[in-house]
Parts: C-alpha cells; sequence; structure tokens
C-alpha cells in the first residue's frame, strides 16, 4: 500500500466540499497528517480559514468542541509567509469520507490534504465509525 495519499483543490467561498476517500472497506482508514489552506486568488482580501471535518454537518466556525471538526487552517498571506497556521487532531482515523468548510464570504481557498493509509483491527474500525458520528447525531 501506497505511504501516502494526497487530496487537492479548491473550495468555494462560505461552502463546504466532499473529499472522498472511502474504499467501501471499513477496515481501511486514513489519518490526516497535514491539511493546509491558501487563496486561490492572490489578491484576496483576506486569507482563507477553513475547517476539516468528518461530517457533512454546517459548520459556521471553528469550534474545537465539535468531535467532528478534526482539522483547522488558516492561509499564508502573500506578503507575511507566516501568518498562516494549521492545528490537526492527532487522535482520529478516517474511515469514510472528509468535508473541508471554506469559511471565508468572499474568496475561493486552494487546499492540500496530505493522509496515510492504515489496515485497522475490525475493533478499531468501529470505533473509529462511532467516533465519526459523534454518538449524538443518530
Amino acid at each position: 500500500m501506497n505511504n501516502v495519499h494526497t487530496l487537492r483543490g479548491r473550495v468555494d467561498p462560505n461552502s463546504q466540499k466532499r473529499l472522498i476517500i472511502d474504499d467501501g472497506r471499513f477496515n481501511h482508514a486514513m489519518k490526516v497528517e497535514s491539511f493546509v489552506v491558501w487563496p486561490a486568488n492572490p489578491n484576496a482580501q483576506e486569507d482563507p480559514k477553513c475547517v476539516l471535518s468528518l461530517s457533512d454537518n454546517a459548520v459556521t466556525q471553528a469550534d474545537a468542541s465539535d468531535t467532528n471538526q478534526i482539522g483547522w487552517s488558516k492561509g499564508v498571506d502573500a506578503t507575511n509567509v507566516y501568518s498562516g497556521y494549521s492545528i490537526l487532531d492527532p487522535n482520529h482515523l478516517v474511515v469514510r469520507d472528509l468535508y473541508i468548510t471554506n469559511l471565508d464570504a468572499d474568496d475561493e481557498a486552494n487546499y492540500l490534504v496530505i493522509l496515510s493509509p492504515m489496515e485497522i483491527s475490525d475493533d478499531r474500525a468501529i470505533m473509529a465509525l462511532i467516533k465519526e458520528r459523534s454518538q449524538d447525531d443518530l
């Protein structure tokens, strides 16, 4: 199995995009190693702010108390390469799909997500699936 998978593209302003990684085998999981965003338009008024989550629930803000949200990233400013940041919850496995939400109302955001594939046991897969559902949205 390849050691690295990448997902990259653009997400429209104030919208969510589904990133399909589900291969139908729940013993195959992915761990997000890196999540980076930057403005699609170099003349954008603001740096994009995006959230990476495990469900298609509406995301209106970066919220660490929301167990579906596993990554938060603010794009780098063309004039200050140190202005961006990316935060990832290290305690997660993705068995189904990811969702990226662009919280910027005006500009498109580019994104790059780097994933590592993993083979997991049945017990760990069931726990990952339960965690993806947050146990409160059934």
